[in-house]
């Protein structure tokens, strides 16, 4: 009874901890105008975290300020909320970040603490929100941004970790071919963005001093 108060409690706070985090890590598509006030629109105005468009399929998805998936397309017809529904989606608290694989209609995404593991973890659910799972449980880190390079079907996520009150944070990687986990680089400066380089296949980041730094994802 007490681990379940507590649990009641803390997660809430870490959940408004990321939310504040999010509304200063504003991540979007180059999107054309008419697409984000269209998105302001059906989102009643609420804040939008990220936004990214397929631009094959003419299909817009965005991430909002408390952590809930949306999809439409790009004149705002069928829309539709992708996390909901109550026992599909009871394991996941929090989802900060999300990139999408769409040759396969799927969506990758992080989850503050998956309920069944009490871990941290990346999810994937299809288009649709009709399937949830897990892809990584990631054990004592914690997710915050997400990137897709399908060539080499590999995922590769920045993830933060405290240790005796200090953070650390990490560039990582999933090879979704093998399960195999590693980390490519780590630093006691917050990394602030993540972005695939697809023409050179290459994994950019940059921390909160502005420093920028490449790696391959030919791994």
């Amino acid at each position: 009874m007490k681990t379940f108060l507590l649990s009641s409690i803390i997660i809430p706070l870490i959940i408004l901890s990321l939310v504040i985090q999010a509304h200063n890590n504003l991540q979007n598509d180059a999107l054309p105008e008419s697409i984000t006030k269209m998105i302001d629109t059906l989102s009643h105005n609420n804040k939008t975290v990220k936004m990214v468009y397929d631009d094959q399929k003419g299909q817009v998805f965005w991430l909002s300020f408390l952590g809930n998936l949306h999809t439409a397309n790009q004149n705002g017809s069928t829309y539709r909320r992708i996390n909901q529904g109550q026992q599909l989606w009871k394991d996941v608290t929090f989802i900060e970040d999300f990139c999408l694989n769409a040759s396969k209609d799927s969506i990758y995404f992080t989850d503050l603490m998956d309920l069944q593991s009490g871990h941290s973890a990346i999810k994937i659910t299809d288009a649709e929100g009709t399937v949830v799972k897990v892809v990584a449980s990631l054990e004592n880190e914690i997710p915050y941004h997400i990137s897709f390079s399908p060539e080499q079907q590999m995922l590769f996520y920045l993830s933060k970790v405290r240790r005796n009150g200090i953070y650390t944070y990490r560039l990582r990687f999933v090879n979704l071919n093998n399960s195999e986990k590693g980390t490519l680089y780590s630093s006691s400066t917050r990394i602030t963005q993540l972005d695939f380089d697809k023409a050179n296949r290459a994994i950019n980041i940059q921390n909160q001093s502005n420093e920028q730094f490449a790696f391959s994802a030919n791994l």
